[in-house]
């Protein structure tokens, strides 16, 4: 079996997918599952899958915390306190994860909630466009993906 956790299980907030092995009988199934439930969210993948999800879970919170110290640098530059930056910021996140759960929607209909003509956020959302950010966090899943597939 292969098992892939991430950082967040150490607050009972983890994701954990497994990959199980030809031989792997249903009581060592339920034994690993039981290791992980009370820490984390379990995933049952095909191994091919792992690395991907890897990729997603395990290396998403660095670029995660590298988006979260990139935008409050951005209200650093606006006057604001690093402090007080880092807690909107991270405040926000979290208030637009739930809004998306909540509401059952999805990313695009979030954005075109909150994005007007010629507006505040679609001339963000233009800057990142021209600077291929959407580009680079797709292709920085991809490399820590096929990285994990190295180590095989």
């Amino acid at each position: 079996m292969r098992v892939v956790t991430n950082i967040p299980i150490t607050i009972g907030k983890g994701l954990t997918g497994i990959s199980w092995g030809e031989e792997i009988t249903e009581d060592q199934k339920q034994f690993t599952k039981k290791l992980f439930e009370n820490t984390s969210k379990i995933y049952e993948f095909a191994e091919d899958y792992l690395d991907i999800f890897l990729a997603l879970t395990s290396s998403g919170p660095a670029i995660i915390a590298l988006i979260i110290e990139a935008l409050s640098d951005g209200g650093l530059s606006g006057g604001l306190p690093k402090i007080i930056s880092e807690e909107l910021v991270m405040e926000m996140i979290l208030g637009t994860i739930c809004l998306i759960k909540e509401n059952k929607l999805t990313t695009s209909e979030l954005k075109n909630l909150v994005t007007s003509p010629g507006g505040t956020t679609i001339s963000a959302l233009r800057v990142l466009e021209k600077k291929s950010v959407r580009s680079a966090l797709m292709e920085s899943i991809v490399s820590a993906s096929n990285r994990s597939k190295e180590f095989r």
